[in-house]
């Protein structure tokens, strides 16, 4: 499939917290660059499982074009930014 329909399914993947399907995604070619909004996505939804999932993956947790310290801030999302800061 076309990278692009690839990273629409990652982004509901990361959002619903589907990590096996996500996980396969990643392995068909979805990157951070193909996919920059992906770890905010997940973030936007509290999927910490599929935030950490990334960072162990090597995804930027500071320097994105996506800011995710800030989106989880915006987001309410407590317990993902005291994650982001863990990961640091």
């Amino acid at each position: 499939p076309h990278v692009h329909v690839l990273g629409v399914w990652a982004g509901n993947a990361a959002k619903s917290g589907f990590e096996t399907l996500l996980t396969r995604l990643l392995q068909l070619g979805v990157t951070e660059k193909t996919c920059p909004y992906l770890l905010c996505a997940a973030i936007e939804h509290g999927q910490e499982g599929i935030v950490r999932h990334l960072a162990s993956r090597g995804w930027s947790l500071n320097g994105s074009e996506y800011a995710p310290l800030k989106v989880a801030c915006v987001s309410g999302r407590a317990a993902v930014v005291k994650l982001l800061l863990e990961l640091g």
